[in-house]
């Protein structure tokens, strides 16, 4: 997430301003010139910003860097929404040539949670209304994406020269950190020329010529807005929130006592642990989910018994119909009573809430089939597969027809539909699995979907 490359811009604002002496002989300029003149002024102001001032000198504070690349995933993964839901023929075009960076941004950002827990209040908030801009921009008109794409893309030119500034200030060494510029940079290597082709040779009306402009131009403020937040580098201004944990969690509630925030992700770390589907389904951005939500959970120990059971009930409905069980919650919750125990031995009163909410998850699934039947079962599928992306895959898919005959609406094809997309499920283990579903149905105590 930077400005182009300023040897390259330099180059076309330079012909840029030639063509605008000399009218008669100049040459009309292509997409890329006229997006790059349109966009020199608030990319030159970039260039000279003393966030990056402060990277190249080495004396940029690492909870400014970790707060940089939190809005940048929440604006890459608006773009990458935008860009999924947009059928524009332009925008598809050059979709083919731009480099996704959000698998690079999650190792970067998990490797930063730790020593970087808490985010300046307006930084955050800037990054919101960044990520919004985009959205609502793209919504009214697609081609406005034209622009955002060449600015994010242009972007891996000057990745290039900020990847190894942060390894070299904040002692990264060839591990995470600055993974996501890295990326940004090697995609700019190896698409640049074919992108830039591409951009010049799309046919766009006028006024999408002046949205994908003025799109590219709002880019750009978006991103100085929020480095402006960051330097000068408050400390004491720093809280924590979902963005923090999780920039795609949205401003949902979360506790911000250190501590607790530490016990939930040793709850979620074990947790995920335990069940390596999620991993293998929801990749390092669900891992994330697994802190937010985590810390989200921690907020319940201050409800009262009901409204604490009102909240579970429904995150487990609405889990169950993303993929994930509620034998995954109840899991994460026994997880959760744990860690706050141990880290809270003086305060037993949230420990005895989590079992509690737990407790309530067990004894609804069994309700509606016992523990007993559950696992001869999952003992009857048999071990088709042994590949670790696959293991417990049966406990769950009896687990989420269990859910759906609890109310969970689309449970079972939640995960049937993933098992369907991906390369871990022969024919015959799919087949299995939908015979698991059918004889677990059967057995249902007077529940069917």
């Amino acid at each position: 997430m930077y400005t182009a490359c300023s040897e390259a811009g330099m180059l076309l604002r330079s012909k840029a301003n030639f063509m605008k002496k000399n009218p008669i002989s100049a040459v009309p300029a292509t997409r890329r010139e006229r997006l790059c003149t349109a966009t020199s002024r608030t990319h030159d102001a970039l260039d000279k910003h003393a966030f990056f001032g402060a990277l190249a000198s080495g004396t940029l504070p690492l909870g400014a860097y970790a707060t940089y690349l939190r809005a940048w995933t929440a604006v890459a993964a608006a773009v990458e929404a935008c860009m999924k839901d947009c059928t524009h023929t332009a925008v598809r075009a050059l979709a083919g040539q731009w480099t996704h960076v959000l698998p690079a941004l999650h190792r970067d950002l998990l490797h930063l949670a730790e020593p970087c827990p808490a985010d300046p209040p307006a930084a955050v908030e800037r990054a919101g209304q960044w990520a919004a801009g985009i959205r609502l921009r793209a919504a009214e008109t697609p081609a406005a994406l034209v622009g955002i794409l060449y600015v994010t893309a242009g972007a891996g030119l000057g990745a290039a020269v900020l990847a190894p500034r942060a390894r070299d200030c904040f002692g990264f060494g060839d591990g995470p950190g600055a993974d996501a510029l890295s990326a940004l940079a090697r995609g700019a290597e190896l698409s640049w020329p074919a992108f830039t082709k591409c951009l010049d040779g799309l046919e766009l009306t006028p006024a999408e010529d002046d949205a994908a402009t003025a799109a590219a131009t709002d880019y750009f403020e978006g991103l100085r807005r929020v480095a402006d937040a960051l330097v000068p580098y408050d400390p004491a201004s720093l809280r924590t929130f979902a963005f923090t944990l999780n920039p795609h969690a949205g401003n949902q509630p979360v506790t911000e006592d250190p501590r607790e925030i530490a016990a939930a992700r040793v709850a979620a770390h074990r947790c995920w642990e335990a069940f390596p589907y999620l991993k293998a389904r929801y990749g390092l951005k669900g891992r994330l989910y697994a802190d937010s939500d985590g810390a989200w959970l921690a907020t319940l120990a201050g409800l009262g018994k009901e409204a604490a059971l009102r909240q579970i009930l429904w995150l487990g409905r609405v889990l169950a119909a993303r993929g994930m069980p509620s034998a995954i919650l109840e899991d994460k919750l026994r997880r959760m009573a744990e860690a706050f125990g141990a880290e809270f031995p003086d305060r037993p009163e949230p420990a005895a809430r989590f079992t509690e909410l737990a407790d309530h998850l067990c004894a609804a699934r069994e309700a509606t089939l016992d523990a007993a039947n559950a696992a001869a079962l999952v003992q009857g599928f048999g071990e088709e597969l042994t590949a670790k992306e696959t293991a417990g895959i049966p406990a769950l898919l009896v687990a989420a027809a269990v859910d759906e005959a609890n109310g969970a609406t689309g449970a079972v094809a939640a995960i049937r539909d993933w098992m369907a997309a991906t390369e871990f499920f022969p024919p015959e283990w799919t087949k299995a699995a939908d015979r698991l579903v059918v004889d677990t149905r059967a057995r249902l105590h007077g529940k069917t979907p």
